[in-house]
């Protein structure tokens, strides 16, 4: 199905491989708030699902991707894959976030051209994040 039709995926759920499995763990629950629904995992294998609220995914070209990370960070630094995570308080959870040993922040919290507050933060074992805040009845996409 292509357009405004109904979607066949039920769920997208994206997975993220760290040699510390709970340290991310921690920061994901701990910090951001997202609910654990499972642990799983035999013979050294573990594994932890995360609930997450709402997902969509953000498909770009280069161009975009060094766009966005000019806005956030000032130069080119985005992996293949990177989250973005919607908050309530960028600014406050981005000054959180700061404050633990292996959180690095890599764009302190700016409003972009589209009116969201948006910060950039490297997380544990390297895993970028965009903080972002919806802010007022500014146009939501660009």
């Amino acid at each position: 199905m292509t357009g405004n039709g109904p979607s066949r995926v039920a769920q997208l759920r994206l997975v993220v491989r760290v040699p510390d499995v709970e340290a991310l763990v921690r920061l994901l629950r701990d910090d951001l708030g997202m609910g654990e629904l499972a642990r799983f995992g035999t013979d050294g294998a573990e594994a932890v699902l995360l609930e997450t609220g709402a997902a969509t995914i953000e498909v770009g070209n280069q161009a975009h991707t060094d766009q966005i990370d000019g806005i956030e960070v000032g130069r080119p630094t985005s992996p293949q894959l990177r989250l973005a995570l919607e908050v309530d308080d960028t600014a406050g959870l981005t000054a959180a976030l700061a404050e633990r040993p292996d959180v690095r922040v890599l764009g302190a919290p700016a409003v972009t051209p589209w009116g969201s507050l948006n910060s950039r933060l490297t997380l544990a074992d390297g895993v970028q994040v965009t903080l972002f805040e919806e802010r007022g009845d500014e146009e939501r996409f660009v």
